[in-house]
């Protein structure tokens, strides 16, 4: 009896951990690139900041001044100024 507890508590401990590391496994990561990184951050922000009403920021409207900013060729210094500017 004790054998098969301990076989149930073990698969099911397989299963919790694959079915958690199933997307760091099986995804890839995303490309690494100036508009990726913006659209990441801002999305990051938009989800886990919640301070947007206290301090009467409308992010959609940050997103529409900042993002024609951000161009596929641009280097990594360029496009930490415009990201430190909009944050």
């Amino acid at each position: 009896m004790n054998k098969i507890v301990n076989f149930i508590l073990i698969l099911a401990a397989f299963a919790v951990l694959s079915a958690s590391c199933e997307k760091q496994l099986l995804e890839k990561d995303p490309i690494n690139s100036p508009v990726n990184n913006f659209e990441y951050l801002w999305q990051d922000v938009k989800n886990k900041h919640s301070y947007f009403e206290y301090k009467s920021v409308d992010w959609n409207e940050v997103y529409n001044n900042y993002r024609p900013l951000i161009q596929g060729d641009m280097d990594d210094k360029e496009l930490f100024a415009v990201l430190a500017d909009m944050l």
